[in-house]
């Protein structure tokens, strides 16, 4: 059986050697037509993620004053960090996951949204781990912390695309 080669933008031996047309406009214009034809899952996705960011808060205003969240103890602040990161994350998954379907031109549907809540675990983990990394990163000075933020942005992508563990995608990241 004959294999299929599936390319995406060009050539990358012409690209090394120099031989690439670079135009900022046109490069615009393409992610421009891709985000139209696209948005509408992205768009209910942020809609979902804003309605259980106002639900979880509305529920942790029962008990934690958030007018002063400085005055809130580091220990019930880190609980509350945690808590929404795990609420989060896959649909935080499935939006950058969308944006890469779309990307690649795939058909994306509004149930996409929900399709990595049964990898809520293993998706909050590599969230915790990379937001841990992160913040020691930002601790020391802004640039660790850009550094660590940029080289860890493919953690997600890597654990559900190529069914890696979250220290795996970390490191590979």
């Amino acid at each position: 059986m004959e294999e299929k080669k599936f390319t995406i933008g060009g050539d990358l031996e012409k690209a090394l050697k120099g031989e690439y047309n670079f135009s900022a406009e046109s490069v615009l214009k393409e992610g421009w037509e891709i985000t139209k034809k696209g948005k509408s899952v992205l768009l209910l996705g942020a809609m979902l993620i804003m309605w259980i960011c106002l639900g979880f808060f509305i529920f942790v205003a029962q008990f934690v004053d958030l007018a002063e969240p400085m005055a809130i103890p580091p220990v019930p602040r880190l609980l509350i960090d945690v808590s929404l990161t795990v609420l989060l994350a896959p649909f935080l998954a499935a939006l950058e996951m969308t944006g890469i379907s779309n990307s690649l031109r795939a058909i994306s549907r509004p149930s996409f949204i929900f399709h990595f809540v049964p990898k809520t675990l293993i998706l909050s983990v590599a969230s915790v781990l990379v937001g841990a990394i992160v913040q020691l990163g930002f601790a020391f000075f802004i640039i660790p912390g850009l550094y660590l933020l940029i080289a860890t942005s493919f953690t997600i992508p890597l654990i559900l695309d190529r069914g890696m563990t979250p220290f795996q995608a970390i490191a590979t990241s």
